[in-house]
C-alpha cells in the first residue's frame, strides 16, 4: 500500500509584491537546489530573476520548479501557489513562499471590491430610482440631482472594483520597496475604495433611516 501525493492549491487576496519579494521567494527555492526553474514575465522566459527587466511592473508574473514542483501564478484575474508533492522539502518552501506573499495581500482593497459587488448595484438602484422620481416632479430639484449623482457614483464604485479585479488583481513591481512612491500614490486604489464606500454608505444608512425610522 503506498499513499498518494496531495496536492496543495492557495489563493491569495489582490496580492502586491516588490522586488525585495520576489529575491527572497528565489533565494529560498534555490536552497533546495530545483532540476528546473523559470520565470515568465511579460512573454519572456527568464533562468532568474536577474534577467528579469528591473524598473518595470505587471499584473502577471509566472514562476516554476521542478523536482520538487512548486507553481506561483500571478495574474489578471487570480494570484495562487501550488505544490504537487506532499514531502517535507515541497511543504517547507510552500510555507515560506506562502508566508511572504500574505504579508503583501490588498485585503481591504480585495474587501471593498467584494462588497462593491453585493452593495453597490442596489444603493445604485435605490438611488435611481428616488432620483427619476423627484425629477419628474421638477427637473432642477436638488434632492433629485443629488440622489442622480449618488447613483453615478455607486456605478462608478461598482465599475472601479471590477476593473481591479479583473485587471489589475496581481501587481508585480520590480523595484524595492523603499524606492517606491509616497504613501499616498502607493496606496491610491485602496484609499480611493474606502473613501467612496464609506461615503455612499454613510449616505446610504441616513437614507434608509429617514425611510424606515420615522
Amino acid at each position: 500500500m503506498k499513499k498518494l501525493s496531495q496536492p496543495t492549491r492557495k489563493e491569495y487576496k489582490m496580492p502586491r509584491l516588490y522586488l525585495d519579494d520576489l529575491e527572497k521567494i528565489e533565494e529560498i527555492i534555490k536552497e533546495v537546489k530545483p532540476k528546473d526553474y523559470k520565470i515568465k514575465f511579460r512573454g519572456y522566459e527568464y533562468d532568474e530573476l536577474t534577467e528579469v527587466p528591473k524598473d518595470s511592473e505587471s499584473t502577471e508574473f509566472h514562476l516554476q520548479t521542478y523536482d520538487p514542483f512548486l507553481s506561483l501564478d500571478l495574474d489578471n484575474g487570480h494570484a495562487s501557489l501550488y505544490m504537487s508533492d506532499d514531502n517535507v522539502t515541497s511543504r517547507g518552501i510552500f510555507s515560506k513562499v506562502d508566508e511572504i506573499i500574505l504579508k503583501r495581500e490588498r485585503k481591504v482593497l480585495w474587501l471593498f471590491g467584494q462588497l462593491a459587488v453585493w452593495i453597490a448595484a442596489p444603493i445604485f438602484l435605490g438611488f435611481i430610482l428616488v432620483s427619476i422620481k423627484l425629477l419628474r416632479m421638477d427637473i432642477f430639484n436638488i434632492k433629485g440631482l443629488s440622489f442622480l449623482i449618488l447613483a453615478l457614483l455607486s456605478a462608478y464604485w461598482w465599475y472601479f472594483s471590477f476593473q481591479l479585479s479583473m485587471k489589475s488583481f496581481s501587481k508585480i513591481e520590480l523595484w524595492k520597496e523603499k524606492d517606491k512612491f509616497n504613501f499616498f500614490l502607493r496606496n491610491k486604489d485602496q484609499i480611493i475604495l474606502l473613501v467612496l464606500g464609506a461615503f455612499l454608505g454613510a449616505i446610504a444608512t441616513v437614507f434608509l433611516e429617514r425611510i424606515f425610522i420615522k
